[in-house]
């Protein structure tokens, strides 16, 4: 090959790959101008493309695996933020404690197995999304967000919204051609993973519904009902657990108007009427309680369950160390590579100790949200820490049936929330 054809070649290269260049650029620039335009981005980019990993859009994964790239590149202006923050303008970076303290003693032990693991690169993934949670929390509860920012961080997650919800609703005209049959996904991989999203959203929503007034509240509304018809027809009966009980404690902890009580139940009776008369989602809660094979998923947990324990007791260095946090043994049962319960994956990966302290960073989490409603000065603080309590108690509880503590779409959620949560109760205690 001549000199001629390979210039020729580099600058085909150069000019495909410049446009790229020039959208990273301005994306930094833009960001870096205005660092609450990195939270909008963040926001409105996080359901789209099924928090960076988990999306069925084929088109996201052509050449250079756009989710990951486009996840690198927020990490990196998180980065750029706090350092313009901490280093160029000297400011002090303000740092989460209670809970939060035990999130470090997590990701500690954690970070130890990336010297005992035998699979480097896979420890070293899990470990970067467990720091990469706390990022977003650190970037969000640094950004100069006033109430009013806040109060649009969460009509925007919900205005987002609309799209999986749209996918999601179509999929109910075309059920018995989905990948899992009869359960809505939307842009997702997994029912279980729209499902879980949804809790969040619902939270959202329902909460923060008396902030809003005329064309806002009538979208929050929409966004609501939407999100639960599409939760009931993704069939994940441990998010419709969650969602059980995350709302009833919060209701039982701070209370709520029988109004309010009476549409929700309304709303659930009007999503069983409509599955009950149409005959495809009939034909499907008929099979949920009749076929034996439905009941394989409980069945299925249990082996997990089960055969985790057995091998974590099989010796003393997996009891207490583990063997690499994001590693897993395959069992080979319904070709699972996960425990669908995070506490026993994170005590077989990172050990007894990991696994403890995720449980009391659970608990302290929720403790701290409770006494943050409480004094809580203005509603939208008030507001917030209860879609906050909600999101926390679901994540605790769903731990226990699933893998959600590596879940993007959910995690990154999970944090923004916590974050805005975090900087609104400053905000009505007047701390800066």
């Amino acid at each position: 090959m001549n000199d001629a054809v390979i210039s020729t070649i580099a600058i085909a290269k150069i000019w495909t790959f410049a446009p790229l260049l020039a959208a990273v650029a301005a994306f930094f620039y833009w960001t870096w101008k205005n660092p609450k335009h990195l939270l909008w981005a963040f926001i409105v980019a996080q359901p789209l493309i099924g928090g960076f990993y988990y999306t069925n859009i084929a088109v996201f994964f052509v050449v250079f695996k756009l989710p990951i790239f486009i996840n690198n590149l927020f990490i990196t202006a998180f980065i750029l933020f706090l350092f313009r923050k901490f280093v160029l303008e000297k400011e002090r970076i303000a740092l989460p404690g209670g809970a939060f303290l035990w999130y470090l003693l997590f990701l500690a032990a954690a970070g130890a197995s990336i010297f005992t693991t035998e699979h480097l690169a896979i420890t070293v993934s899990a470990f970067a999304k467990l720091a990469f949670w706390l990022l977003i929390l650190l970037v969000v509860v640094n950004l100069a967000l006033s109430r009013e920012d806040i109060v649009k961080a969460f009509f925007a997650m919900l205005a987002v919204s609309f799209l999986p919800l749209a996918v999601g609703l179509f999929q109910l005209t075309r059920l018995a051609r989905l990948e899992v049959p009869y359960r809505i996904n939307s842009l997702y991989v997994h029912p279980n993973v729209f499902a879980y999203y949804l809790v969040l959203l619902i939270a959202a929503g329902w909460f923060f519904l008396p902030i809003f007034a005329g064309w806002k509240k009538r979208l929050v509304v929409s966004s609501l009902v939407l999100s639960l018809v599409c939760l009931g027809f993704t069939f994940t009966r441990g998010a419709l657990i969650c969602l059980v009980l995350s709302f009833g404690l919060t209701f039982l902890l701070f209370g709520i108007k029988m109004s309010h009580l009476k549409k929700l139940s309304l709303g659930l009776a009007g999503i069983l009427a409509l599955a009950v008369l149409a005959a495809p989602l009939r034909e499907k809660i008929v099979s949920l309680i009749r076929e034996p094979q439905v009941a394989g998923s409980l069945q299925w947990r249990w082996i997990h369950w089960r055969e985790t324990a057995a091998d974590i007791a099989s010796s003393l260095p997996n009891l207490y160390s583990g063997r690499g946090v994001g590693t897993f043994h395959f069992y080979g049962f319904y070709s699972g590579y996960a425990a669908h319960n995070d506490y026993l994956m994170i005590w077989s990966g990172a050990g007894l100790a990991a696994a403890a302290i995720l449980i009391v960073f659970h608990l302290k989490w929720l403790l701290d949200t409770a006494n943050g409603i409480l004094i809580a000065g203005t509603e939208e603080g008030r507001a917030a820490g209860k879609v906050l309590f909600a999101a926390v108690l679901t994540a605790a509880v769903g731990l226990f049936t699933e893998n959600l503590l590596l879940l993007p779409l959910f995690q990154t959620h999970l944090w923004l929330i916590g974050g805005l949560a975090l900087r609104s109760f400053r905000l009505g205690r007047n701390i800066e």
